[in-house]
């Protein structure tokens, strides 16, 4: 690492820094893989597919650090996985290294990251980064942007004091590519840019300039990028100006071992009394005859859930007994239950909000059908998870887990009148019903999270030897 002695900015070194890690470091991994959330806290799939990779790469004995923004409870995910908290300094010899490691700089790691761009603004001129208080109180009601900026500052603070030199970077979305963007600037550390989604699949056009500003430089500078579908690849060639020679396929997966098929096994809600006695509810309906239709994720634009709505107009002409279960919360529920309302959709809509994942597993059992009608779905983990439950799924051809999922009802997400029809005919029609489930229950059985990670592991390989 080398520095301007008049600005005191840092100018990024072309090959990665040593901090001279011993043998007793709180690391045995050359791969730094950011996180951003991890079960049992998630508000999407990224958790479920950094704690399913963590559990495949434990599986294979391949050792992978993972760090996340805060200190958080964490599932276990098995052997050889070290968690690293970005707003925790560091403990004992690793923390007391702080000023030898500050001389070793010339006294000047300073916080200009990013100059010249917007990304940023963390600029504290004339003052040492390791000589800064630091952070250890991340602020989770802050915008979110200004919390992504807080993790990348975190970051490069904590391998300082930890005499951490990692080899590669794995980062997943935009939400953690910055900090991934300024270790490589800082330390020449190279980085893979895992995409599960892109701000062009949550707003299309309208989305959040800046965020579309990390993704372009992320894509850029990565020496590998590696998306969850082919569907996504596409998108990150149309709007990112990807190239496609930098760009490697690796399908989510799914192990059934990591979900509790609840049924009506209720002892597992005893804890959640409220939640025991709606289930109840719906499997009393369920008894006497009434069909349930399975919604799961964000309420957004992007999962075109007011689709599902007009669909569920169309099944209640012909069906009087089918409830739709909408699942999950998101910046358009007000106006979805708004709309579910004056469409007279009362008594056939319930929204269900966040469940956990016991509940969850319970909805996936009773379901009679599942639908996924995204404008741009990157993957829908989702619809792998009402699969493994044996649920027949209906999916929007927008989207990743088409690719994987040859046996289950694809639509084009507008064509509600579509639709309706697969939803009356697998609710009325047994046997089509239970063609479906085995089908989708037996090929997605073929995906499996240890295949994903030893993937990742090739690429990892490839790009530190």
């Amino acid at each position: 690492m080398n520095f301007d002695k008049t600005t005191g900015e840092i100018i990024a070194s072309k090959k990665p820094v040593s901090f001279d890690s011993s043998s007793d470091s709180i690391t045995n991994s050359n791969i730094l893989m950011l996180g951003w959330e991890f079960p049992p806290l998630k508000n999407g799939g990224l958790g479920v597919a950094c704690f399913g990779l963590l559990c495949g790469f434990g599986q294979i004995n391949y050792p992978v650090d993972f760090a996340l923004p805060y200190k958080m409870e964490t599932t276990k995910t098995g052997e050889g996985q070290k968690f690293h908290f970005m707003d925790q300094p560091g403990e004992g010899k690793f923390q007391s290294n702080a000023k030898e490691n500050a001389g070793n700089q010339d006294n000047n790691f300073k916080t200009d990251f990013y100059s010249g761009k917007k990304f940023l603004s963390f600029n504290i001129p004339g003052e040492n980064i390791l000589a800064t208080s630091y952070n250890n109180s991340f602020v989770k009601d802050m915008p979110l942007m200004d919390q992504v900026k807080l993790y990348a500052q975190n970051t490069i603070k904590y391998l300082v004091l930890n005499n951490l030199a990692y080899k590669l970077i794995h980062a997943h979305d935009w939400l953690t590519a910055v900090a991934a963007i300024e270790i490589n600037k800082i330390f020449g550390t190279p980085f893979i840019f895992h995409i599960h989604a892109t701000e062009w699949d949550r707003a299309g056009e309208f989305g959040n300039l800046e965020i579309r500003e990390i993704e372009l430089e992320a894509v850029k500078l990565a020496q590998k990028i590696v998306c969850v579908s082919n569907y996504t690849k596409n998108i990150v060639l149309k709007h990112y100006n990807g190239i496609a020679e930098k760009i490697e396929i690796i399908h989510n997966g799914i192990d059934s071992d990591l979900y509790e098929l609840i049924g009506k096994d209720l002892l597992a809600l005893e804890s959640n009394s409220k939640g025991l006695e709606n289930l109840l509810d719906l499997i009393n309906l369920k008894d006497i005859g009434y069909k349930f239709v399975l919604f799961v994720g964000r309420l957004t634009f992007q999962k075109g859930v007011e689709f599902l709505l007009e669909a569920a107009k169309m099944v209640k002409k012909h069906h009087n007994q089918c409830i739709f279960l909408i699942t999950g919360r998101g910046d358009m529920e007000t106006e979805l239950i708004d709309t579910a309302a004056k469409m007279g959709l009362g008594d056939s809509v319930i929204f269900c909000g966040w469940q956990n994942d016991n509940f969850l597993s319970a909805l996936y059992t009773i379901a009679d059908v599942f639908v996924m009608p995204s404008r741009s779905e990157p993957f829908g983990l989702v619809a792998l998870e009402a699969a493994i439950h044996k649920t027949p799924v209906i999916i929007s051809k927008t989207s990743g887990a088409a690719e994987v999922m040859p046996h289950s009802l694809q639509v084009d997400h507008w064509d509600v009148g579509k639709i309706s029809h697969y939803i009356l005919s697998i609710i009325t029609y047994r046997p089509l019903s239970n063609v479906l489930s085995s089908l989708a229950a037996s090929h997605v059985g073929g995906l499996d999270w240890k295949t994903a990670a030893g993937k990742l592991a090739e690429i990892y390989d490839k790009s530190i030897y």
